[in-house]
């Protein structure tokens, strides 16, 4: 049987807790060895781990200083992407403003270049000025569904090149009030997200920076203060890192009030805009963001049960590192691996053999 190798350059900083090994828990049925002369590499395909983040921002006229402190800060959440060299992502910034009075903005990128990267000449500069120019004479009626929906919308296409369907799509929410969107629900909005990623509600992540004192137990302004953020939490609590991000988020009181449900509790996927440690969060975001988009190695084709096997250059990582995840057809990663630093370019591999995509026994239901 030919073996093939699926080569992947992630980088193993990662933080998330996995236990025991797993190589799989179905049976897989071979194909015919595949007609070939003699093959001694097999196949070569790069895989990279890519993202796109969209911040979308506040800019009702109490945003002033968040979004300065924002802005002061976002470096410390980019330098956080940048822990992984090989980390391919993308970052946007849309406004809260959308109809006919804001069509220059209407869920439509910012800034020039619109598209900050890795890449991006001086986009440690860029970024930090687009989210200054976002400013503080939008909509006081403040939505923040309906222009995300409209960001994301292939149909509409306000921001080619944006959202990749191979990546990870992020949706970070910086606000100091509660959502009073037209068009779509929290509900509404997290399924076209979901959607846009093949229904693999894993590769959409969310975060909030936001104002609730009531449940943050502190004394941040909170816009409207009559009606509570709930739609945005309840927003949050969809998202499949609600309950275990590791940004340090989170409520700083006793459950069990009357202004706060008790499941708001659960979510660990917000903080404070006036979080004494903002510009930490905010890189723990990163972190939380970097260590989730590189530690799921997807593999192109089903491999048989039994022959899996992890390679970093000539070394073989011992399965009690990894698992072999059959619903998602991935090598999920220990976050805890340690690799031989020595072994520089060195690029890490899966060796196995192809199982029969017809006749593969279990295959998950489409």
């Amino acid at each position: 049987m030919i073996k093939l190798f699926f080569y992947s350059i992630y980088t193993l900083s990662l933080f998330v807790s996995l236990s025991g090994c797993y190589s799989g828990d179905q049976t897989l049925i071979p194909q015919d060895p595949f007609l070939a002369e003699e093959v001694k590499t097999g196949y070569n395909i790069r895989i990279e781990p890519k993202v796109d983040i969209l911040f979308i921002i506040d800019d009702s006229g109490s945003m002033s200083e968040e979004q300065a402190a924002l802005a002061q800060n976002i470096d410390l959440f980019t330098a956080s992407m940048d822990k992984n060299e090989f980390l391919d992502y993308q970052v946007g910034v849309i406004s809260s403003s959308i109809g006919p009075t804001y069509s220059t903005r209407s869920g439509r990128l910012l800034g020039n270049p619109n598209i900050i990267s890795r890449t991006t000449p001086n986009g440690i500069l860029i970024l930090p000025q687009t989210i200054s120019s976002v400013g503080t004479s939008g909509d006081a009626t403040e939505k923040f569904f309906d222009p995300v929906m409209a960001a994301v919308d292939p149909n509409l296409n306000l921001n080619p090149g944006f959202v990749r369907s191979d990546a990870f799509l992020v949706l970070i929410v910086i606000a100091d009030a509660h959502d009073q969107s037209v068009m779509n629900s929290g509900f509404k909005l997290h399924d076209a997200l979901v959607s846009l990623k093949a229904d693999d509600s894993e590769k959409v992540l969310g975060y909030g920076v936001l104002a609730y004192p009531s449940f943050f137990g502190d004394t941040c302004s909170q816009d409207e203060t009559i009606n509570n953020p709930i739609n945005i939490f309840n927003f949050m609590g969809l998202f499949t890192n609600a309950d275990n991000s590791m940004i340090g988020g989170g409520a700083s009181l006793v459950a069990g009030q009357n202004t706060v449900p008790t499941h708001f509790y659960e979510l660990t996927n917000v903080f404070s805009l006036c979080d004494s440690e903002f510009g930490q969060k905010l890189a723990n975001i990163g972190d939380d963001i970097r260590i989730r988009v590189s530690q799921k190695i997807p593999l192109p084709v089903r491999p048989i049960d039994g022959t899996i096997r992890l390679m970093y250059g000539s070394q073989e990582i011992a399965d009690k590192w990894w698992k072999y995840d059959f619903g998602n057809n991935s090598i999920i990663l220990d976050p805890n691996v340690e690799l031989d630093e020595s072994l520089t370019d060195a690029g890490l591999f899966v060796v196995m053999d192809q199982a029969d995509p017809i006749k593969t026994v279990g295959k998950p239901v489409d």
